[in-house]
């Protein structure tokens, strides 16, 4: 094993018969796995991870390549590793993030590993999350957690901060219990409030961004959402917004999706499309003059020079508006004083 470093050649060795074993199990669930793509995993992934390891702790170098070794094996499979990655954000993850969180990895290497992995699959497969932020902000300040847990919560905090706003609900219980020097840096605050007053105004309001003055309340186009399942969008027919018990959903030919929209980001998850699902909740503050004038909140939206006004459906903090002939759902954000 003269292609790695002394350390990681060893480990290759003394187990030799379990890694081709467990390599030709993987070759039989993938058969096009590349024996030499896996051969430059080990030797350009693997092997500087085993190297900083071995600064930190060498007697935990044996958990940790087991755990990379089967992970490596299975994410080159599905091509989500190597050469031919449809994504480009778990070599990044690999080979930036692990090694400045190595101290915590060597404490639980394959749940560290697989969690992280997925989260990167996850944040990089959504069309509006932004992975490479999150990958940045992991790599600044993931070291500073203080254990596995802990680094998973912030992870998903980080997620929530890169676009994946369906984690709000769940992020806004976690925040509090991470220690507040490193959330007070993450969420820094241009106006230099207390931690506890940027917890505050972020739970009261989805719209209130800590890093931006405060903002007169006025409704601005936030975004929209959507668009033709056959050019790689959500929808078959134009779908249509309602209002629900806690939040907003679209709906188009029978389907179903969860509408989630704040200041980080936007996005959309399918769910059940049932009665049961939701409990439909009236706009009281929202209603449509003509065919394409929306008012919301005393506030006009002309679409004449979009189409015809399809639905529109609010919550306290967000408007969503589609048309009849868009696949696209156009979201408006109500910007509260904070």
């Amino acid at each position: 094993m003269t292609f790695v470093s002394p350390p990681l050649a060893a480990m290759l060795e003394s187990r030799r018969t379990a890694y081709n074993q467990r390599f030709n199990l993987a070759r039989r669930a993938y058969p096009d796995m590349d024996a030499e793509i896996f051969k430059a995993f080990l030797r350009e992934t693997l092997d500087p991870l085993v190297a900083t390891a071995s600064h930190r702790d060498p007697g935990a170098i044996p958990p940790l390549v087991d755990a990379a070794y089967d992970v490596g094996l299975e994410l080159i499979g599905k091509k989500l590793l190597g050469p031919h990655a449809r994504l480009p954000y778990l070599q990044a993850l690999w080979t930036r993030v692990f090694p400045q969180i190595m101290g915590l990895i060597l404490k639980a290497p394959a749940p560290l590993m697989v969690r992280l992995s997925n989260a990167a699959c996850q944040i990089g497969g959504q069309e509006h999350a932004r992975c490479a932020e999150w990958l940045e902000a992991l790599e600044q300040w993931g070291p500073r957690c203080e254990n596995a847990d802990q680094l998973q919560q912030f992870a998903q905090i980080l997620a929530w901060r890169s676009g994946m706003a369906q984690f709000r609900e769940s992020v806004l219980k976690i925040l509090p219990t991470l220690p507040t020097p490193l959330m007070a840096d993450v969420f820094k605050s241009v106006q230099g409030l207390p931690w506890s007053d940027v917890l505050a105004k972020l739970e009261r309001n989805p719209w209130y961004h800590p890093s931006q003055p405060d903002q007169d309340p006025v409704q601005p186009f936030a975004g929209y959402v959507g668009g033709f399942r056959g050019s790689g969008g959500p929808f078959l027919h134009p779908p249509l917004a309602r209002a629900v018990a806690g939040g907003l959903v679209l709906t188009s030919g029978g389907e179903q999706w969860a509408l989630y929209a704040d200041v980080f980001g936007m996005t959309h998850k399918r769910c059940a499309a049932t009665r049961q699902s939701f409990t439909t909740e009236t706009s009281e503050d929202v209603r449509v003059e003509g065919k394409s004038r929306v008012i919301w909140n005393a506030i006009a939206y002309d679409f004449s020079h979009e189409g015809t006004v399809s639905s529109v459906a609010s919550n306290p903090h967000t408007l969503a508006v589609t048309l009849e002939n868009s696949h696209f759902v156009w979201l408006y954000a109500r910007r509260h004083a904070v």
